[in-house]
């Protein structure tokens, strides 16, 4: 079942404004503020993939599957630039 866009900006919105004290602002803009909830989207299939235990002990056991399986607050996209926006957040609020 798709839910509209403005059911997913007011559900991230909420949760933000709980976890961080502020909301992202995707209600305000009508947007999808950064493209945090496509890059969500995106980082969803990584981090279902890391659940396999042969990728999972990939990802914590080198340097490659580390790179390739851990968010770093400067990533660009992905749960990194989730984490940069939610850090913002935290030090605005």
């Amino acid at each position: 079942m798709a839910y509209s866009p403005h059911c997913r900006y007011f559900s991230f919105d909420a949760v933000t404004a709980v976890s961080f004290g502020a909301p992202v602002g995707f209600l305000d803009t009508r947007s999808d503020v950064h493209g945090l909830i496509e890059n969500m989207d995106k980082a969803m299939y990584l981090q279902t993939l890391s659940l396999y235990p042969p990728v999972s002990w990939f990802a914590r056991h080198t340097a490659l599957g580390r790179w390739m399986f851990v968010s770093q607050r400067t990533d660009k996209e992905g749960l990194g630039l989730f984490m940069e926006v939610s850090a913002h957040l935290r030090a605005n609020h």
